[in-house]
């Protein structure tokens, strides 16, 4: 097993993944895929089986298959080339991205973004888990964690809507630079909020209001309906094209092809700063980062400080981040009426109100 999952990476992160010559047609095209999806939207089918119609026959390598079973994610090939592989799992909690599914797929994009893995995402994303149980896990957080990994990651990243994509975690895989390409399947339908349930949230006066709520919501949804064709909405959600989904796997090693000249400019460690919401590193202390206009990062430490313990959670914070990727950095640390003021990692701080909430602004000037 450990010499099967090594055989997908590269030896460093200085060389591209291996290929192989594939045993497998790159033009193959399964006529099971016309039918693999229901049409009847919450019926569930067989996520691996899909995965086994437009991979390299045998090539899946599952990661955590007991762990956020909400998403499948592994290695496999295609065309002979090595690549990350995503996709929902309607099987289990109807594929909703949980706490643990969130965690799993952070993890997996940092390794596809270290070691140079094109990713491939199969998307069915009804949205995030709600309710006050997933509140209370952290799903928010988790969320915005993901949306972070996201967005620095730099792999070729294609995405294919095979059944629907809702929410914001239904539009946390569209990122905004680098190679992103975006596909669809007929089945597919995305939006905002899912007309079932969401209808009468939007409508909910005029539904009430009306002779027959029960036959105005039916008739208000059978509106929407006729207008939530994926061919109408394609372009506003950024799909560039409505595949036969028996491309699928043409289209799939197209795309891998391309992304080898890509990954070759991409060589050697990630450039940017492994800061992501939701980490711990002292204590009991939560911290929480979120990235501002222009080269400013904040930090907010939210619990109260000794003067010792400030500075030396700055003085920590300051060796961790020195020398990635700034030629200078000064922080200014405010906290109600204490101020600490760090530069060149000498550190002063006035005695005045106890502390809070602390607050940090890193302006840095790059190279």
């Amino acid at each position: 097993m450990i010499r099967r999952f090594l055989s997908y990476l590269p030896s460093n992160v200085w060389e591209v993944p291996p290929r192989i010559e594939p045993a497998d047609d790159r033009n193959r095209r399964d006529e099971e895929l016309l039918s693999i999806i229901p049409r009847e939207k919450r019926k569930p089918y067989d996520a691996h089986a899909v995965l086994s119609h437009v991979v390299d026959r045998d090539s899946f390598f599952e990661m955590g298959p007991l762990y956020g079973r909400a998403r499948i994610i592994g290695l496999a090939r295609v065309n002979g080339y090595p690549v990350g592989v995503m996709i929902n799992n309607p099987k289990f909690q109807g594929g909703t991205m949980d706490l643990a599914a969130g965690l799993k797929v952070v993890r997996f994009l940092n390794l596809c973004d270290t070691f140079h893995l094109p990713l491939v995402y199969l998307a069915d994303e009804p949205g995030f888990m709600v309710g006050l149980e997933a509140q209370k896990q952290g799903i928010v957080r988790a969320g915005a964690r993901l949306v972070h990994v996201t967005g620095r990651t730099r792999m070729p990243w294609i995405t294919i809507v095979i059944r629907q994509l809702y929410g914001v975690a239904g539009q946390l895989n569209l990122r905004p630079s680098g190679m992103y390409r975006r596909y669809a399947w007929p089945s597919g339908n995305w939006g905002s909020m899912h007309i079932q349930g969401g209808t009468y949230a939007a409508y909910r006066r005029e539904i009430d209001s009306a002779p027959d709520p029960e036959a105005k919501l039916a008739e208000i949804e059978a509106r929407l309906q006729r207008l939530a064709s994926p061919f109408r909405t394609a372009e506003t959600f950024s799909i560039e094209d409505i595949i036969d989904p028996r491309e699928t796997r043409p289209v799939l090693a197209d795309f891998v092809e391309m992304a080898q000249g890509v990954l070759k400019t991409q060589l050697g460690p990630t450039m940017v700063p492994a800061y992501e919401p939701w980490v711990n590193r002292w204590g009991s202390c939560p911290l929480k980062l979120s990235k501002a206009a222009g080269p400013s990062l904040c930090v907010i430490l939210g619990r109260e400080f000794e003067r010792a313990e400030l500075v030396s959670v700055v003085e920590n914070l300051f060796q961790h981040v020195q020398g990635l990727l700034w030629k200078s950095i000064q922080w200014v640390v405010t906290a109600n009426y204490r101020q600490c003021v760090i530069i060149g990692g000498q550190i002063q701080v006035t005695n005045q109100e106890p502390d809070i909430l602390l607050i940090m602004e890193f302006f840095a000037k790059a190279h």
